[in-house]
């Protein structure tokens, strides 16, 4: 282990030595990044830090890494982008031209050996590796949006990499990655909110051509399980290709150039949300660290447990993009509508049915085979597969049919209530028992487990439920966690209907620059109870109490009693100094 310690120390020190001396000369020289309207920044800040990053790098990489044609063409290509990146950080290069030379350098770094080795055909290989290595280069380039979230997304990568490459006994993978470790945590310090200076592109290209890199040498180049390492460098460098993904599918949907700037990203639409430019890097931070032990972790279970799991958090990927892509961002569409005439966009017009059958066709597949996992602890035979393969078809179809009959698919899931939760109970009931009866009526159930049903049942009742109210969730969870610094305190008055119709109002609209910080009911049998996350704390006698101790602005009366009983609450309100206001019913009577 010390082999692998001495080159990560010698990079963070040689980067927070060097780091320090690139912020001064880019200040004196007027390499700075100005603010503008399409980025994020406030201040003037140092620009160059690639300069650091690449030198951090590449001095304990000629020192500790053992030089041959394969290392030596590896840093060559990578000091090739590096310099493409500082060019662009001077001068500006079109992105056209950026890209040719990304891929010219790429196939160079391919005829020193960095392929994708474990595919035999070449005609495939070659164009994937390109594709991995020119796609990963870039996301790290857009990922680096705000304040050390690419250079910290590069970090956990890299010691995502480092502990998989020690278990795997992957010598020089452990020794590019440890470097990249001590390279990216001496940067970060000066690059996390709020940053000192900025990595540019020659550092954002320059550790994306690392990374992309260093996840072919560690996994393709030495397993045997093709499956498994496809899915080991998706998952370490997930959040790059998540916010890609979802920049790319939002600016095409809009009618907006992939490669122009924009407050679009991942980490924008987090603080758009309310949380601080720190917290929203931590949390994508966070998910990448996941994925990445999670990756780890994984590399000694059975295929279809990973390919299960590689399912369920796929799926939940998809509905946090959903979720993000909800925030407005944009003021307006630029793209034209379009037409109903037309098939495809016909088709487009019930996109978003169409998305929802597809999650429940995968949520069905991974129920059913995390069910035979479940029986038979995570080993398939050849018999189960069969048996799988047979009778998948029968419960996605009598699932999903069953489904839009009794109307999942026409309810907004960010509203999902009960009703919509007895709904799912019925058709999951009902779909479990159909199936079983075809099943039993064509195969005899000749080998088929009861035990296996009953898990697919329960988990297909969770998963469809689950999937249902993840978007709800991931909206109440990011409201107990935004910044409500600078909202009005209030304190509502009424702990039933319309004080619960209330509180859901306030957190759902984001115009409404409130912060709840409990209710108030005269009825002593509802004190300490909890709504929605907030208590009630008492009756109306600890008004004056609350008020003091919170600095509570406003009192809100979501009541709807005469004016008589109510007239106690606006004295003591009076005689606080503070305002109270009683919400109106949507229905005189």
């Amino acid at each position: 282990m010390i082999t692998y310690l001495i080159p990560f120390f010698s990079a963070f020190f040689i980067s927070i030595s060097i780091i320090p001396c690139i912020i001064r000369i880019s200040h004196r020289y007027g390499y700075v990044a100005l603010p503008k309207e399409d980025r994020w920044h406030k201040k003037p800040t140092a620009l160059l830090g690639g300069v650091g990053i690449y030198l951090s790098f590449i001095i304990p990489a000629l020192i500790f890494v053992p030089l041959n044609a394969l290392t030596v063409g590896v840093l060559l290509c990578a000091t090739a982008i590096f310099s493409l990146g500082l060019y662009d950080d001077l001068r500006e290069v079109k992105p056209y031209t950026k890209l040719i030379f990304q891929i010219i350098v790429t196939t160079m770094v391919i005829l020193v050996g960095v392929k994708v080795k474990i595919i035999p055909f070449v005609y495939i290989a070659i164009p994937l590796t390109v594709f991995w290595i020119v796609g990963i280069t870039n996301a790290l380039n857009i990922l680096d949006n705000m304040d050390g979230l690419s250079c910290g997304v590069a970090f956990v990568a890299s010691i995502c990499i480092f502990i998989y490459s020690i278990q795997n006994n992957l010598h020089l993978v452990t020794l590019f990655s440890s470097i990249l470790s001590g390279t990216t945590l001496g940067f970060l310090i000066f690059n996390f909110n709020p940053a000192k200076i900025f990595m540019g592109d020659c550092g954002s290209l320059f550790l994306g051509f690392l990374l992309s890199i260093v996840t072919i040498l560690g996994t393709w180049q030495e397993a045997t399980n093709l499956l498994f390492v496809l899915l080991v460098p998706l998952f370490i460098l997930a959040i790059p290709i998540f916010d890609t993904t979802l920049v790319t599918f939002y600016r095409k949907t809009y009618g907006r150039s992939i490669s122009q700037g924009g407050k679009d990203h991942s980490s924008h639409r987090l603080v758009f949300l309310g949380l601080s430019e720190r917290k929203a890097v931590l949390i994508l931070m966070g998910i990448s660290l996941f994925f990445g032990i999670l990756i780890i972790f994984l590399s000694s279970l059975d295929l279809f447990t990973i390919l299960t799991l590689f399912s369920a958090l796929f799926v939940c990927l998809l509905f946090f993009g959903i979720f993000l892509g909800g925030i407005r961002v944009y003021a307006e569409k630029t793209k034209k509508p379009f037409q109903r005439e037309s098939l495809i966009n016909s088709v487009i017009l019930y996109k978003k049915q169409i998305l929802q059958i597809l999650i429940d066709i995968v949520v069905i597949n991974i129920a059913y085979i995390s069910s035979y996992l479940l029986k038979y602890e995570g080993i398939l035979s050849v018999q189960d597969l069969a048996l799988i393969e047979t009778s998948l078809p029968i419960l996605i179809l009598v699932k999903i049919a069953l489904f839009s009959i009794f109307g999942l698919y026409n309810s907004e899931w960010r509203y999902v209530g009960i009703n919509d939760m007895i709904r799912v109970f019925k058709s999951v009931s009902l779909g479990s028992l159909i199936c079983i009866a075809i099943i039993f009526i064509l195969y005899r159930f000749e080998g088929y487990s009861r035990a296996v049903f009953v898990n697919d049942y329960v988990l297909t009742l969770l998963m469809v439920g689950g999937v249902r109210v993840l978007i709800r969730a991931l909206k109440e969870y990011f409201y107990g966690v935004v910044d409500e610094s600078e909202k009005l305190s209030v304190l509502i008055v009424g702990a039933g209907d319309g004080g619960e119709l209330l509180l859901r109002e306030i957190r759902n609209n984001p115009g409404i620059n409130y912060k709840p910080i409990g209710f108030i009911d005269d009825d002593i049998k509802k004190k300490n109870k909890i709504i929605h996350g907030l208590r009630v704390l008492g009756t109306r006698d600890v008004i004056s109490s609350v008020v003091k101790k919170n600095g509570i602005k406003k009192v809100i009366i979501s009541v709807l009693s005469g004016e008589d009983e109510l007239k106690g609450i606006y004295d003591i309100c009076n005689d606080l100094n503070v305002e109270c206001k009683r919400i109106k019913p949507i229905i005189e009577i």
